[in-house]
């Protein structure tokens, strides 16, 4: 599992490639842990925008059910 770029300016792509997609979700949390997007996981390559987002910090966490199983520290330039 990857998240790339990092950094990143506006779309990072997160790869899947040693589990299966039943039930997995991204969400994507700013520094102070607010919630700022989640969606369903439905291929092995998924495009988030970052673009929206000022410069900093943010937290990608892949979630199969309700358990986490990854995080990534994504920086925004």
């Amino acid at each position: 599992m990857s998240a790339f770029p990092n950094p990143t300016a506006d779309n990072l792509t997160l790869t899947i490639n040693d589990i299966g997609f039943s039930n997995l979700t991204f969400q994507v949390f700013d520094v102070s842990g607010k919630l700022l997007q989640g969606k369903k996981i439905a291929g092995n390559q998924t495009a988030i925008d970052f673009g929206k987002y000022p410069s900093g910090v943010y937290f990608l966490k892949i979630i199969q059910g309700k358990v986490e199983i990854k995080s990534f520290k994504i920086i925004k330039k």
